[in-house]
């Protein structure tokens, strides 16, 4: 059999279009499939659903409408998300720093950081100050 683009023997069939082809036109043939076999073209990915999306955290109330306590738990929780946060920032910028790398946004990121450690001061600071007033 007689590739159909430039009439060389072939070396097999495209596995999309089932035409013969040869080695020289295998990337030119009409479907381009590319380097695909015959092995696997008929294998067809089984579809797997994405994973749940995490349940939504419930509404936070307003700062008037909360109890010193509340007041108190929320600013706790905070402060946690953003000690997290500047962890997670001082590792990138560690890294970077390790391989002799420095981009303004690594600059943007230690801004980031100091802004983070005065958020937490602030915190801690209306934290303390709540649990006083109960």
């Amino acid at each position: 059999m007689n590739c159909t683009r430039c009439g060389v023997p072939c070396r097999g069939r495209c596995p999309r279009c089932n035409r013969p082809k040869c080695m020289t036109c295998k990337p030119l043939c009409r479907c381009r499939s590319g380097v695909r076999s015959a092995s696997n073209a008929s294998y067809v990915q089984p579809y797997i659903p994405p994973p749940p999306a995490p349940p939504a955290a419930p509404p936070i109330k307003k700062l008037e409408d909360m109890t010193a306590s509340e007041v108190s738990q929320h600013c706790y929780i905070l402060e946690q998300r953003m000690k997290e946060q500047i962890s997670t920032q001082q590792a990138y910028l560690s890294r970077r720093a390790a391989r002799g790398t420095n981009t303004p946004t690594d600059t943007a990121y230690r801004r980031y950081v100091e802004l983070n450690k005065e958020i937490v001061e602030l915190l801690q600071k209306l934290r303390g100050g709540v649990e006083k007033e109960k």
